[in-house]
């Protein structure tokens, strides 16, 4: 269950929903929130179909032995003299290309706002510098945080589970 909720916390996906939905045109013939619940049902769907079986796969093969830093840790610990080296090389490895990309995706609309902050006190458009200097202040804080609060990862179960119920209400309250 704390697997759930971890998945429910990371992928819940709200912040990307609203900002999508203020993008499209929305007139009283074609509403945008019948597009937007159509993709936001497909959206979760894939994140479902993509991520809940490997949380079920991976309490299937190793219950509660998992090791601290979770299954990849147990992939290493377990089965390195298994595995060829460059098949876990390349597992962990399109695990850190899914965490930078993901990580650029949910991120957007705090770029967005530091752009808006930006153009709103100068009067001018961003340059690529200074969109480069968000993304990395940004990047430092989030990486400053994770390493200061390494406890906040335990928290994630508890906080999925609070915040899935009130995050899939605002979600769905916005499309009527």
């Amino acid at each position: 269950m704390n697997a759930f909720g971890i998945i429910a916390f990371a992928f819940r996906g709200h912040n990307l929903a609203l900002e999508i939905q203020a993008t499209m045109a929305s007139i009283f013939k074609h509403p945008a929130h019948v597009p937007m619940r159509r993709g936001a049902k497909v959206a979760y769907l894939l994140i479902a179909m993509c991520l809940f079986p490997i949380a079920i796969g991976g309490f299937w093969a190793y219950g509660n032995i998992i090791p601290q830093g979770g299954i990849l840790n147990a992939l290493y610990i377990y089965h390195s003299h298994d595995i060829p080296r460059g098949l876990l090389a390349t597992t962990f490895l399109l695990v850190v290309f899914n965490c930078l990309s993901s990580f650029q995706i949910y991120s957007m609309p705090i770029f967005d706002s530091f752009e808006a902050g930006y153009t709103s006190r100068t009067n001018r458009p961003c340059s690529i510098w200074v969109r480069s200097g968000f993304r990395v202040f940004y990047g430092f804080i989030s990486f400053f945080i994770g390493v200061a609060l390494p406890f906040l990862s335990s928290l994630a179960g508890i906080l999925g589970g609070l915040t899935l119920l009130v995050s899939v209400y605002v979600n769905f309250s916005n499309f009527y």
